[in-house]
């Protein structure tokens, strides 16, 4: 970068050059905090020029006025000598007819700068397409009306929507306030800032849930795809229900030194600690994708948390089961390819290979994962349960489904929430959600049932 520069007359990056252009040739989303006179025109074009020809992105960048189109043409012809009508660039909307720019736009260039409405143009009249890497850098208007401000936000929208889902995204603007509107069209953006320090915090993503848990914690990062977590707990919760997650997962707990090193794909806080000195201490240095995982009780300390250390949150949706669901397959790719044996697997594929037909190959595999998914929801997602005890067995011909239907009458659950039921001669054992436990002895304790008043109580421990 420093070279490409220098051939154009400049002694050195600035320092926005210097954070955006290897944060955005790694491919991330971005949301960038800056003014005029930090460079940004040249930042935006440089990964696309430094980029080797077999594997260069193209890119489309945003802007609001003809003027702005016209800047930079003029900055791209001084860093690489050549001039606009070359099938490396097109620069749209300033003076030209839509028409009169699509010999320009057959040649496919690598670089398209544009107004928004002109780039809907050609969008409308299918002269570009937005292919599966391409980066859109759109450029929020620093002093504008907010009747134009929200027309640019329209048409950014509209462009979007025909954008593939793996493009990558960057958001320029002057405060991360104004970019707002925009945030929801970047897939977990890290924030590159020039003003104040606190900015180079990343969002903190939070996602809430009723009752915070292991399992949703496992849900949250299979939902979004996250490989190599490092997840921040509190120091009882590490020793207790994240205990088996340090398999899979790095878990340390809140205020424990830890080194953030690059093999770490983002950083998850399992509830929040309880000052802010130790969240800022874990966070400020990090560049990593945040995310929070919290209850709806301690939402209400999220607030205050944030203000003291001058993060900005964002509250997001928890994963769809599909996205869960395309988690965990990945997951058993990456097991597969990383953990297992070869030799193994190919002995258990010869034997698929002859037992079952070819064409029922995808659906055998999709009835397996079924049913592991099941086993595992069963195991590992089910609620915690309680043991009840009933003063009826096997003497009165009681038979497992009879209690289960015996439950279901009198309470509002379904077979699947109940556990394991023990019938013995006089008496037997069911268990079922700990929550419920006290109702069903409100309810069922003394009614009539196989011919006798029946007892339900708490099962007692045994020493």
């Amino acid at each position: 970068m420093e070279s490409l520069l220098a051939s154009a007359g400049f002694q050195e990056p600035t320092p926005l050059q210097k954070k955006y252009v290897p944060a955005a040739l790694q491919g991330k989303d971005l949301i960038v905090e800056c003014r005029s006179g930090d460079g940004k025109t040249l930042a935006q074009m440089i990964p696309f020029v430094l980029h080797s020809r077999p594997t260069r992105r193209n890119t489309i960048i945003l802007v609001h006025s003809h003027e702005g189109v016209g800047k930079y043409e003029r900055e791209f012809q001084r860093i690489t000598g050549v001039k606009t009508k070359t099938k490396h660039a097109a620069f749209l909307g300033r003076d030209s007819l839509a028409k009169n720019e699509l010999s320009i736009l057959s040649r496919r260039p690598g670089l398209i700068v544009g107004t928004s409405e002109r780039l809907i143009d050609h969008i409308r009249r299918n002269n570009l397409r937005l292919s599966q890497d391409t980066t859109v850098v759109i450029n929020v208007p620093e002093e504008e009306e907010e009747g134009r401000a929200q027309d640019f936000f329209y048409d950014v929208e509209f462009i979007m929507t025909k954008a593939p889902h793996k493009s990558q995204t960057v958001v320029f603007s002057p405060s991360i306030e104004k970019a707002q509107p925009l945030t929801p069209l970047l897939k977990r953006p890290h924030v590159i800032s020039t003003s104040a320090p606190h900015r180079e915090l990343p969002v903190l993503h939070v996602y809430t849930s009723p009752m915070r848990s292991r399992q949703h914690l496992e849900q949250l990062i299979l939902g979004l795809g996250l490989h190599s977590p490092l997840v921040l707990s509190s120091p009882e919760a590490r020793n207790t229900e994240l205990r088996q997650l340090e398999k899979s997962f790095t878990v340390h707990a809140f205020g424990h030194p830890v080194a953030v090193q690059d093999d770490f794909d983002s950083i998850i806080l399992y509830g929040l600690p309880g000052t802010p000195e130790v969240l800022s201490k874990a966070l400020k240095s990090s560049k990593h994708f945040l995310a929070a995982l919290i209850s709806e009780q301690e939402a209400e300390n999220l607030n205050t948390l944030q203000e003291s250390i001058q993060m900005k949150a964002e509250h997001q949706a928890f994963p769809q089961n599909e996205e869960i669901l395309k988690g965990k397959l990945q997951s058993i790719v990456d097991h597969i390819k990383h953990e297992e044996d070869p030799e193994i697997l190919n002995r258990y594929k010869k034997i698929i290979k002859k037992s079952v037909p070819f064409h029922m190959r995808a659906y055998l595999s999709a009835y397996l994962f079924k049913i592991s998914m099941e086993d595992r929801r069963q195991k590992t997602l089910a609620p915690e349960h309680q043991t009840l005890f009933i003063s009826v067995g096997k003497n009165r011909k009681v038979f497992p489904r009879d209690l289960i239907r015996l439950f279901k009458k009198h309470l509002e659950m379904k077979s699947g929430d109940i556990g394991n039921i023990k019938v013995l001669d006089n008496y037997s054992f069911v268990d079922i959600p700990k929550d419920l436990a006290p109702k069903a002895i409100e309810k069922m304790d003394g009614i009539e049932f196989r011919g006798r008043n029946i007892t339900v109580n708490f099962a007692r421990k045994k020493n």
